[in-house]
């Protein structure tokens, strides 16, 4: 799906086969990351929980700024994206995996 959206430049166009896939609005994805029960036996996290809450807030702020075409404040919340994190390391460095 990633490489069918990535050159769209319509939110709602880029979003409507992840929505369809999920079944999920990213505002659902952020509500299910932040308040599910995500721990694992050993008390971490293997999925969900704040790290990808973290990430669905900021692809909703995203798409926000997108839609208002407020560009420096685009420039302003990607260079604070590289610091997401996913469970095991950083969300950027999983971009690598979408081209293998």
């Amino acid at each position: 799906m990633y490489h069918k959206t990535k050159a769209e430049e319509d939110t709602d166009r880029i979003l409507e086969p992840y929505q369809y896939k999920t079944g999920l609005t990213l505002e659902e994805l952020y509500t299910i990351f932040a308040n599910g029960d995500w721990r694992n036996a050993s008390g971490g996290y293997s999925f969900g929980g704040p790290k990808w809450a973290d990430v669905a807030r900021t692809a909703i702020q995203l798409r926000q700024i997108i839609d208002g075409e407020e560009w420096e404040m685009a420039i302003i919340l990607l260079a604070n994206a590289k610091r997401l994190q996913h469970n095991s390391g950083l969300l950027i460095n999983k971009f690598n995996d979408l081209d293998g």
